[in-house]
Parts: structure tokens; sequence; C-alpha cells
């Protein structure tokens, strides 16, 4: 052996490894504490795969190469004594958290993500449920179980698939191996234009940064020969590591061909450091690092729970203090969690024999998921609430449709212009009403106080469909022809009002702008209806919780882009109602109605009640447009087109 080269006998005692580990914790963290330094820190997970694929693989082959034969038990043993014992004491610890802290709503899908993760698919539940980025899922405590579900379905199939190696194709292992991982990394390549979730979630698509850590580990895999060339690869593999952890954003397309930069940065630091112990070795050895390595996994395991409950626990905590306090818990808790349950739990039959293990191990799951269960089964224990806090908690499941008149003038994701009801929702020239949700939310609202005007007002509204010609979505196709039927219909008609309504965003002014000239042009007098509070948490949430725990603070996203919109329009003789203006004031918004009910049920969306209450606080700047343009409304008008708009 080489005079610089490292006696590491027990592939999982590899310093550098811990040191690796450590990088990639601290980054997952990082990044979910929100900080901007840490902006790609979800590419931790990914040097976590290279590592797991890696260690995992060592020991596989090392076992067959001394034995000529592979213990299957022996190796679930090993990965059951490894994950279980922390997953079920954590996992515990949420629910027992969850119970005194979320809401039945809330509580019942931590029980189902729960259910899942004893199954080994927490995954393929955040799959189903949600995008990784998604604010929904930034509210789930188990939500970062999503990578142990990845590694757990690896360690099915990978030594099935490494036995099958063995004995079919032994002096082919490595370019077998290559196969597949290239195979994967296309599939999430292509996965991305398809379904980004799926290649963020879903094993098919991430297996190839396990396969890598495999290549990695095959008795003959090349090592450099030169301690310069491992100190360059060491040193480029870990700052590539680095440049991925502070350059890349959540906008990205990632995985794909983009997580390469991160895998195979690992790679290279793994290869320089089993010939060399090279200078990016040492420092990754460096004991500090190496102990928050060896801690990494209960790091990794308590941080989410710890983020996700600092808020209702300490909501009057700076942003700072908050992430201070879990960032120091998350160490001092992963410290304990080793030291007391990783360590003993590995110990071979210290505590638990092999079928003890096994035993244990499975009926613990089974518990778990049977918890899961009864969460569901009983709502949440939503009996745990007091009566009125309970009833609020019912608008999340508010009966929105036939208020918004949904199916027949407001068109859901995959109706068209030529399921719009037109009898109904187009029956008068007066005024007409065209936007998405945030316009069929208002349209009672606006109607009973036109009609006290003289004016009939018509309804044309759609699903995520905002009213601007030209605007193509792909999750809306049927958006942009709708729009462009819209426009035809006011064309014929010529409606003396048209209200529009969505949330309006600086990133289509232009778009927007164009479209009203248009409108203006056929001699119509424009209403813009202006955003309205758009809360991070469900308002009905945000009330449950004040009944609850008394005041708490509440974020309101877009409110300062309100001012610069509203100022863009009028400044182009547009009418702008502001909804922001009268329903904030000094950073804080009304959410609840005299009679006490919800003004918004989810996020931004109106109840019945709140949308008369928002009406009645622009009705005088309404009133005050009307009579300026003098409008005069024929006591009928009549439409002459069909619903095709011919």
């Amino acid at each position: 052996m080489a005079k610089h080269s490292v006696e590491t006998a027990d592939p999982s005692w590899r310093g550098y490894i811990d040191g690796l580990r450590a990088v990639a914790v601290i980054s997952v963290v990082m990044f979910h504490l929100n900080l901007a330094q840490f902006s790609g820190g979800f590419v931790g997970v990914d040097v976590f795969f290279v590592i797991s694929g890696f260690l995992i693989s060592k020991a596989i082959y090392k076992h067959i190469e001394a034995r000529d034969k592979f213990n299957i038990l022996w190796f679930y043993e090993k990965r059951f004594r490894r994950i279980i014992p922390v997953y079920v004491a954590v996992t515990l610890s949420v629910f027992a958290l969850g119970y005194w802290l979320l809401l039945p709503d809330r509580f019942s899908a931590l029980a189902r993500s729960a259910a899942y993760a004893s199954g080994f698919s927490a995954n393929v539940f955040f799959y189903l449920s949600s995008g990784y980025f998604d604010d929904s899922a930034k509210t789930q405590p188990l939500l970062h179980y999503w990578s142990l579900g990845v590694e757990e379905q690896f360690y099915v199939v990978f030594p099935l698939f490494i036995l099958l190696l063995y004995k079919f194709a032994p002096k082919s292992r490595g370019v077998s191996i290559a196969v597949v991982a290239v195979a994967s990394l296309l599939a999430a390549e292509w996965q991305l234009n398809r379904d980004p979730s799926a290649a963020f979630y879903l094993l098919p698509f991430r297996a190839w940064e396990l396969l890598v850590g495999s290549l990695l580990a095959l008795p003959r895999t090349w090592l450099p020969q030169k301690r310069v060339v491992a100190e360059v690869m060491s040193i480029a593999g870990l700052g590539s590591i680095v440049a991925s952890i502070i350059y890349f954003t959540e906008t990205m397309r990632f995985p794909g061909l983009t997580a390469a930069v991160p895998v195979l940065g690992t790679a290279a630091v793994i290869l320089g450091c089993e010939r060399y112990k090279t200078f990016t070795c040492q420092f990754l050895e460096w004991r500090p690092i190496r102990l928050l390595g060896l801690w990494s996994y209960s790091i990794y395991m308590v941080h989410w729970p710890l983020i996700i409950f600092s808020e209702p626990l300490f909501p009057e905590a700076t942003a700072m203090a908050r992430a201070s306090g879990v960032l120091a818990a998350s160490i001092v808790l992963g410290w304990a969690s080793y030291k007391f349950i990783e360590q003993p739990f590995r110990a071979p039959k210290e505590l638990l024999s092999r079928t003890g293990v096994f035993a244990a191990s499975i009926s613990s799951l089974a518990a778990l998921a049977a918890i899961g269960a009864a969460v569901i089964h009983y709502d949440g224990f939503v009996s745990r609430l007091p009566r009125d806090v309970a009833q609020l908690l019912t608008y999340r499941r508010y009966k929105y449709q036939s208020i918004y008149r949904e199916g027949k003038c407001f068109m859901r994701p995959e109706q068209g212009w030529q399921d719009l009801d037109s009898v109904n929702c187009l029956a008068s020239r007066d005024a007409l009403l065209w936007g998405d949700s945030h316009a069929a939310d208002i349209y009672h609202g606006l109607n009973g106080l036109l009609s006290k005007r003289g004016i009939k007002l018509s309804q044309a509204t759609s699903s995520a469909c905002a009213p601007i010609l030209n605007l193509k979505s792909s999750k809306r196709p049927n958006c942009k022809s709708f729009n462009d039927n819209v426009f035809k219909w006011i064309t014929t008609n010529k409606p003396r009002i048209v209200i529009m309504a969505t949330t309006w965003r600086s990133g289509n002014l232009t778009d927007a702008l164009a479209t009203i000239a248009k409108v203006r042009t056929l001699g119509a007098t424009v209403i813009l209806i202006g955003n309205r509070p758009n809360f991070k948490t469900p308002v009905s949430e945000i009330l449950a919780y004040r009944a609850l725990n008394g005041d708490r603070r509440t974020t309101i996203a877009m409110t300062a882009n309100d001012d610069k919109l509203r100022n863009a329009f009028t400044s182009k003789g547009v009418n702008y109602v502001s909804l922001l203006k009268k329903l904030c004031h000094n950073n804080s918004c009304t959410v609840i109605t005299k009679s006490g009910i919800p003004i918004q049920w989810d996020l931004n969306h109106f109840t019945r009640e709140g949308q008369e209450y928002v009406t009645s606080l622009v009705a005088g700047e309404l009133d005050a447009i009307i009579d300026r343009v003098q409008l005069l409304v024929p006591k009928s008008a009549a439409p002459k087109n069909s619903p095709t708009g011919n």
C-alpha cells in the first residue's frame, strides 16, 4: 500500500465519510431554516444518497467475496438496527406533539404520512400529496421521511439485483450497474418535463445517485495513483458540493442532469480520499466535523419536526431566534439520540438477537401504522377541541361549489367555453364579470351591489384562468380558448361594464394592460378588482389557533405589490379597486365578519358572507365609478350570442 494510503478495514468508519455526512446534514438543515446562503442546501440529500450507495454496496461486495454467498438476513438486520429505533422514537414524539399542537386536518395528514412511512413509502405519499417545494408540503412534520423511503426501497431491490449479477454476469457487474444508472438519470431528466414531483420523489428517477456510490464500491474501481490527482479530485469534488449548496435554487430543474454536480462531486471526494489522506480528507476528518457526521442521521430525523413545531410553540420569536434555537436543539437532540438510541441498538445481540430485531421492528412499525389509522378514523381527534374551534375548522371543507356557480358559470379545470351555461350566466349585456376563482368568489356580492343600481351582472369565469388574452398555461390548456371566446362575446354584445378579477402579478402586467386596452376600445368601462389578502395559513386555522392560544402572528403574501400594481393600472386610466386597502391596515387584516363568519375559507377565497362583507366595503368606490362615467343602463338587454361565441 502507498505511503499516504489510509487503512480502513470497516467501511462504516471512514472518517471523511462522516465529514461528508456533516456537510450534507448541515446544508439540509440550513436550507430548511430558509437561510439565503444555503439556497441549494437540498442537495445534501443527494450527497447522502451517494454515500449510502457506496457504503451499502461496499459491505455487500465484501460479504459476498469473503463467503462466496450473501446472507440477506444479515443485511436487513443491519439496516433495521440502523434505521428503525430512531425512526420509531421520532415518529412517536411527532405524534405526541401533533396531538398537542396540530389541528385535526393537519394531524390527520401527519397520520397518513406516518402510515405510508411505516410501509417504507413516505416518498410515495408525498408524491401523491404535493411537491417538495410546495407551501402545503412545508407544513408536514414528516416531509423529510421521503428520502428514507427512497433509500429503504433501494435496500429492498439492490441486494437482489447484485445477487443476480454475481450469479449470471459476474464479470459485467460494473457495466450492468452503469447501464442502469444512466437509464435512471435519463429517465429523471425526461420525467422533469412531464411530472417534476415524480422525478423528485420516486426511486426509479433517484436510483442513479445511489448507483453512482455502488460503482465506486466495486473492488476494482479505478483510484488515483498519484497524490496530486487525489488532491485535485477531492478539492474539486468538495467545491462542487459547496457550489451547489450556495448557487442552486429550488426553482431550478432538479434532480435530473443538474443533480450530477453534487453527485459527481461526492464521487470525486470518495475516490480521492479512498487512496490518499488528502488535505480535503483531513479537513473532513476534523473532529468537530466528524462528530456532526456521526450524529447526522439523528440530526436529520429531528430537525424538520423541530422547525414545524417551533412556530406554534414560539409564535412571537423572530426568524433568527427560531432558526438559532432549532439548529442548537437539532444538534443536542441528535447527539442524545445517537448516544442513547442509535449506539445501543447497533451493538449486535446486546439488546436483541436477530429474531428479536425483526420482531421488534415489524411490531413497532405496525403499531405506528395502527396509531395513524386511529387518528384518521377519528378525524384527527377533533373531539379534543372546544366546540367553537371545531366549528371554525369546518370551513376547511367549505362547500363553495354552488356559491361560485361551479360547472355552470365557473368552469372546472377540465371544462371549456362550450360548457358555459350561457342562458343563465350570460343573460345580460349590462355588465360582465370575467376572471378566475378570484372573480367567481365575489359574483354574488357584486351582483347584489350592482342590482341596486339596476345593473344585471353576467359571469364568465374559469379555474386558474386569469382574464388575459393570449395567456397559455400547461396546467389549464382550455384557458386561452376560453378567454378568446369571452372577448368575442364582449365584441358582439358590447357590455357597458367589464369587471375583471384575478391575482394580478407584475410578471403579466404588459399582457394585462394590452387586454384591457382591447376591451376599452369596444366602449366598455373596465373595473379591476385588486388583490386580496393571501395568507400562508388557512384563515379557519388562524382563527382556531387564536381561540386556542390567544392572538397568533399571521403572514400575508403579496401585499407589497398592491401599490405598484394599482399605480401601474391607474396611470393608464384603468379603475383599480384594492381589496387589500379595505381589509388590511397597519399590517393587520380583518379575517372575520361581525357575525363571526370567516371572510375567507382557505388561503384567499371568500365565503358567501365574506364576499358580501367585502363588496359592502367597496360599494362607495364602485358607485363613484359608475356615477363618474354617467352610466345609462337599458331596462333589459339580451345577449346576441350562443355559447360558441358566434
